[in-house]
């Protein structure tokens, strides 16, 4: 298994989770943003690196009460994320946390390209966090709200297309929400910048749509005060 490599951090995530739910729900979600991780093939192999824990710094371990009661755990594991049922989406930002490094995010960048569909991508410091397609932009903000709870960003920079009609513009105002926001060049939305996301996402696979929203969210464009009173994003 290959560490994930984020800046000068080696890292290598271990997922130990013995609801298969949870397990489920953990592995698509690092799986859906690429991040490298490894699960023991055997008991004993869990066993003999759950000793070797404590002396494991460069490891990061996703493990649940389950698991940790089965194997009566006893010793301290340094890098221990606890996942259950409810937390999936903090257990994700804490992994990411600790690959950048940081115990919280500069910046968060929400790229968005309006169409048929809303398509949204989710960058924390140079990092793919989440991306998706829906209806409508309250469902982007209900998608993105946990992400921007958790990394706790400095800063919440909002991208549109400048195409898109003045009611999203309204929509974002009456989000209430603290965020810097900028109408990106839409002519440039499907060619790709020089820079890319660290954890290389390839988002062109899965839309155009998407690609075109990653596109908005890594460009400068014209900034637009909204009128929202600053305010803390951590209160979001």
């Amino acid at each position: 298994m290959k560490p994930s490599l984020i800046g000068c951090y080696k890292v290598k995530v271990a997922v130990l989770i013995y609801n298969p739910k949870v397990f489920r729900e953990v592995i698509d979600r690092l799986r859906k943003i690429n991040i490298d991780f490894y699960v023991p093939s055997t008991i004993n192999e869990l066993k003999e690196l759950l000793s070797d824990a404590p002396d494991l710094s460069d490891h990061i371990f996703v493990m649940d009460d389950e698991l940790m009661g089965l194997l009566n755990v006893r010793s301290h594991i340094p890098n221990l994320v606890l996942a259950n049922e409810k937390n999936v989406l903090e257990v994700i930002s804490r992994i990411i946390l600790k690959l950048l490094g940081r115990e919280r995010v500069g910046e968060l960048v929400l790229g968005i390209d309006v169409g048929k569909l809303y398509a949204y991508v989710l960058i924390a410091d140079g990092y793919v966090v989440d991306y998706g397609l829906v209806m409508s932009l309250s469902r982007v903000v209900k998608c993105v709200r946990p992400w921007i709870k958790h990394l706790n960003p400095k800063v919440l920079s909002v991208r549109i297309g400048e195409l898109a009609n003045i009611d999203v513009l309204k929509d974002l105002q009456k989000l209430g929400i603290s965020m810097e926001v900028e109408l990106i060049d839409e002519s440039s939305s499907s060619k790709p910048p020089r820079y890319r996301p660290l954890n290389n996402v390839n988002l062109k696979e899965i839309s155009q749509d998407l690609e075109a929203a990653l596109n908005i969210a890594l460009r400068s464009g014209i900034k637009v005060d909204l009128g929202v009173t600053k305010s803390s994003t951590a209160s979001i």
